[in-house]
């Protein structure tokens, strides 16, 4: 609806990037097949979006094709490079901040005139490098946990897995481009349920493991010697 190029940039390397991660367990027919589904809907989104609205295609062409033929970073970019440009140059104004931020939701009473249009921009202008490189290590926590654990999944499970992987990336690129705020609730609630998830995979093929294997069966003797059953062979 908002035709944010960030959310088609993160779509399209997060799933490039997934594929690549996920080659083992996603065959590449299924991959190309995905690909060709996903062009096919957005194409019949795109053009029902202008018929319905004739003016939609002209923010289409707008935001998708005019600024991406300028050679201006800043007119390419949508204003961002200006708006990153701006925060850094007021965190340069206290070199301290470099390393710790400014605090907790400083960035909007900051005398700045734009979101930061960026999440990890935002992360790392309020709670300096300390705060950014923890999200970075959550995210590249999970998603490798998820990524391992598909081994041992079968499924539903490792479909599970496999679209939380698909979907972390392809929003950890996005977000490079764009503000998240009230999602990330149901984000951190989706990784966590995922989390619990591997966590009880795993305990299930640990109990498995260690249930220990049924012994060979044994003859038991009879009140001769003999096992139970054994033919007796009398020479006469």
């Amino acid at each position: 609806m908002t035709v944010s190029r960030g959310a088609y940039v993160g779509l399209a390397v997060g799933a490039f990037i997934g594929a690549i991660l996920c080659r083992r367990y996603l065959p590449l027919s299924k991959v190309f097949a995905g690909a060709f589904v996903a062009v096919g809907i957005v194409t019949a989104a795109v053009i029902i979006a202008v018929i319905a609205d004739p003016q939609i295609g002209g923010v289409l062409s707008d935001r998708l094709f005019g600024t991406a033929r300028s050679i201006d970073g800043f007119e390419a970019s949508s204003g961002r490079t200006g708006i990153w440009s701006d925060a850094f140059a007021q965190m340069l104004r206290s070199p301290l901040t470099l390393l710790t931020g400014f605090g907790w939701n400083a960035y909007s009473v900051m005398p700045l005139h734009f979101a930061p249009h960026n999440h990890y921009l935002g992360l790392y202008f309020e709670l300096g490098l300390i705060g950014l490189v923890a999200f970075v290590l959550i995210q590249r926590y999970t998603i490798l946990t998820a990524l391992r654990s598909l081994a041992s999944a079968e499924g539903a499970m490792a479909n599970h897995l496999l679209a939380f992987v698909f979907g972390m990336l392809c929003l950890s690129v996005t977000i490079f481009f764009a503000d998240l705020f009230k999602p990330w609730p149901y984000v951190w609630m989706y990784v966590g349920m995922i989390m619990r998830t591997v966590v009880d995979l795993r305990q299930t093929r640990t109990a498995e493991a260690e249930v220990p294997a049924m012994p060979p069966p044994q003859a038991f003797p009879g009140r001769l010697g003999r096992p139970i059953g054994a033919t007796r062979f009398v020479r006469t």
